[in-house]
C-alpha cells in the first residue's frame, strides 16, 4: 500500500470519536460478522462482475465496492467506518445521547459511520426514545409528511 494512503488510513482510525475499547469491540464484531468478512474477502480477492452474483446483505455494498477498504481490522466506506450489525444498537445509543433533534443525529452519524438503513434506524431510535421520554407524544401526517408534535 502507498505510504500516503497508509498515513491517511492511520489518521482516520486515530481520529475516530471512539475509545480504544470501542474500537477493539468494533474490530471483534467485524471479525464475527459474516457480511463484513465476505466484504473483506472481496476486497482482498475480487468483487464479482455483477451484483446479481452476490447474496443480499453483501450485495448492498457492491455499488460502492471501489470506495470500500479495510484498515486495522475495520471496514471503511470513503472515510466513514462501516458498523457491523452487532454493534449498531450501541452506536445508535451513542448517536442519540444529548439528543439535539433528528437531523443533527443523522448529520452526526453520517460524518463518521455508515451501514445500510442507517437513517431509518436513527429515525426509529430517536422517535422511540423521545416518545418513551415524553418529549414527543404524537405524529401527524400533513400533505404526506410526518410531523412530530412536541409536548407542551
Amino acid at each position: 500500500m502507498d505510504e500516503d494512503v497508509t498515513k491517511m488510513i492511520h489518521s482516520i482510525v486515530e481520529n475516530l470519536p471512539m475509545t480504544a475499547d470501542k474500537l477493539t469491540d468494533l474490530k471483534s464484531a467485524t471479525v464475527e460478522d459474516e457480511v463484513m468478512q465476505q466484504i473483506v474477502r472481496y476486497i482482498k480477492e475480487e468483487w464479482p462482475c455483477a451484483s446479481a452474483n452476490i447474496p443480499f446483505p453483501v450485495g448492498h455494498y457492491w455499488k460502492f465496492r471501489d470506495e470500500i477498504y479495510e484498515a486495522n481490522g475495520l471496514l471503511f466506506f470513503r472515510q466513514k467506518l462501516i458498523i457491523p450489525a452487532k454493534q449498531r444498537p450501541d452506536i445508535l445509543r451513542c448517536i442519540h445521547e444529548g439528543h439535539l433533534g433528528m437531523e443533527k443525529c443523522k448529520s452526526r452519524a453520517r460524518a463518521v459511520v455508515d451501514w445500510p438503513g442507517m437513517s431509518a434506524d436513527i429515525w426509529k431510535k430517536c422517535t422511540r426514545q423521545c416518545i418513551r421520554n415524553k418529549h414527543i407524544f404524537a405524529r401527524e401526517v400533513v400533505d404526506g409528511d410526518v410531523i412530530l408534535l412536541q409536548s407542551e
